[in-house]
């Protein structure tokens, strides 16, 4: 007599999954690898609208067809942005994408400890392109401050660049 494969034992898509993925992280297949071995547990994904890191969330939702909803980045709160707040507020368990210089993974790190959320620290290596980018940003903020002060200008405020390039050196 031959055995049936299938169950009625199914496990219930209850989960709510949050997943805060900077804009350095494009990595489709560790996420994947991630999120797979639960995969039948999730029922929606939250997570925000960064770059590359939101539309490889959003990729992986659609392929993956789990409903997820993408917050758009919205102004600081107390320290943490507003979308990160409401992935906070809906999600079961959060994984914080972090590639140890992201002030935002640690706000919302400092976030899940304060209100008894469940997370998981993921580290991971900024792609190129990105880092790359934000050394160009960092030249020309730096250049342009330069000949700011050189020629005091009073169009551009000196202290705001000086902030900028230390928030950008941080």
């Amino acid at each position: 007599m031959e055995k049936n494969m299938l169950s009625n034992e199914q496990k219930i898509k209850t989960f709510k999954l949050g997943i805060i993925a900077p804009r350095g992280f494009d990595d489709y297949s560790a996420l994947y690898e991630l999120i797979t071995p639960n995969l039948a547990a999730i029922s929606h994904i939250y997570t925000n609208n960064v770059d590359a890191g939101g539309k490889t969330v959003e990729l992986l939702a659609k392929n993956l067809c789990i409903s997820y909803t993408i917050y758009p980045i919205a102004p600081q709160n107390g320290g943490v942005f507003i979308s990160n707040k409401k992935i906070l507020d809906d999600s079961d368990f959060i994984y914080i994408f972090n590639d140890g210089t992201s002030h935002n993974a640690k706000n919302v790190e400092i976030e899940c400890k304060k209100y008894n959320k469940k997370y998981k620290i993921i580290p991971f290596v900024s792609n190129p392109t990105h880092l790359q980018k934000l050394e160009r940003l960092k030249t020309s903020i730096e250049n342009r401050a330069n000949k700011a002060l050189a020629a005091s200008e009073s169009t551009i405020d000196a202290s705001f660049l000086d902030k900028l390039i230390k928030i950008i050196n941080e």
